[in-house]
């Protein structure tokens, strides 16, 4: 009796080392005893799957044999990545305003879905199959499906590299990180490992929608909004290079923010920032926003959309500045924006609220780092985040700019 993995919808094949077997999420399979690297870095014959990629090795005989008990092993970090549903005490919302009070409920609470993710990144709402969330985790190099009823799934791997070389798929932060979807509610990723932004095609292959620059490769896409005419705003700082600014991988001497034309031409929205990060478009779609951070220097600036779709001159949002403490763990990272116009980004101390006007309205506190972030559920009100190690939920009022338009 042996269970193939590619008819299993809650499984994954393992790494090697220390002889680990399928993780199992909601279900379980047989251990079993495959290569050490990522299935994706392997020279033997590879089977592509949305649910992962088996590594068929042609000459090996497996003998299953029935026992009266065994154990299942589980990769690092799965064994907490399972249904939580907790609601989550050490989760709290600092009011700095009563306008805040419209957008998120005083009673509000905090639900933790899931945890054990080695860096969990990139949250958006899927519209097919009755909606369900996905997200990455970039260093696993991984996807994730949550759903209400099932919830939380191992959904694909590679998601960010799928080359084949060694070297290059054991180097940290090589998934894909930001996600997104088109008018046509086809998945786009942000590829680290394969520095490109791409399109996850019917057949479950991964097509590329740009990967260069005048000739040059991108260092490593990171995260993109996607405008009602089609077309793509990117950053693409060298966080997914490995010696990032090295000589022999950054083809480009710059990090910059792109624009993918309905066309696919690219062209250079600005080069201005050291790491831009997260990006996003106001409700009107009249202006952009991004978030640069180097070091403690971490901003947000605002940029007026012109009709051939480039930029004016920006002006500066929002400095975090104030708010940094060592206290408050924090990158500036994912942002979205909710139907009025108010920006939700990660920042200092968890998700900061931020009103059209560039005033902070209040903060969710988090104690873990808050990388991204997304609205999504039934009615769209469902707040997600990604915070290190865990997904998590709270309800809102309100829902995100872009819910009514797919």
């Amino acid at each position: 009796i042996y269970s193939n993995p590619l008819s299993r919808r809650d499984t994954y094949l393992p790494r090697r080392g220390n002889m680990r077997g399928t993780s199992v999420v909601r279900n379980f399979a047989f251990p079993t005893f495959f290569n050490s690297s990522p299935p994706s870095i392997l020279d033997e014959p590879q089977v592509p799957s949305i649910h992962g990629r088996m590594t068929i090795q042609p000459v090996q005989t497996f003998i299953l044999l029935f026992i009266t008990s065994f154990s299942i092993f589980l990769p690092r970090g799965l064994s907490e990545v399972l249904p939580k549903n907790i609601e989550l005490e050490d989760v709290t919302i600092e009011r700095l305003d009563e306008s805040l009070d419209n957008l998120i409920d005083k009673s509000a609470t905090f639900e933790l879905l899931a945890e054990g993710f080695e860096w969990s990144e990139g949250p958006v709402w899927m519209l097919d199959d009755n909606g369900y969330l996905l997200f990455t985790d970039v260093t696993a190099n991984r996807i994730y499906r949550w759903d209400e009823d099932k919830g939380i799934r191992f959904w694909i791997q590679p998601s960010g590299y799928t080359g084949t070389s060694p070297d290059r798929g054991r180097q940290g932060m090589m998934g894909a990180n930001g996600l997104n979807i088109n008018q046509a509610g086809q998945l786009l990723p942000c590829q680290h490992g394969d520095r490109r932004v791409a399109l996850l095609a019917s057949d479950n292959t991964f097509e590329t929608v740009a990967d260069r620059y005048r000739g040059k490769r991108f260092n490593s896409p990171n995260d993109l909004t996607v405008h009602s005419d089609g077309s793509i705003y990117f950053t693409d700082p060298p966080f997914g290079l490995r010696k990032q600014y090295s000589e022999k991988e950054y083809k480009l001497d710059y990090s910059g923010v792109f624009r993918i034309a309905p066309n696919g031409d690219v062209s250079l929205i600005t080069k201005q920032f050291d790491r831009p990060n997260g990006v996003t478009l106001s409700p009107d779609e009249t202006i952009l926003f991004v978030g640069n951070k180097n070091g403690n220097d971490a901003k947000i600036w605002a940029f007026p959309l012109k009709p051939n779709g480039q930029i004016g001159p920006g002006r500066l949002f929002f400095d975090t500045a104030p708010l940094i403490d060592p206290e408050r763990k924090f990158v500036l990272d994912g942002m979205k924006v909710d139907e009025h116009g108010n920006l939700w980004t990660t920042g200092p101390g968890g998700v900061l609220i931020i009103s059209p006007a560039g005033k902070h309205l209040g903060t969710i506190q988090l104690p873990q780092t808050a990388a991204n972030c997304c609205f999504g559920g039934p009615d769209g009100k469902q707040f997600f985040i990604t915070a290190d190690s865990r997904l998590i939920r709270v309800n809102t009022k309100i829902q995100s700019s872009t819910w009514n338009r797919h």
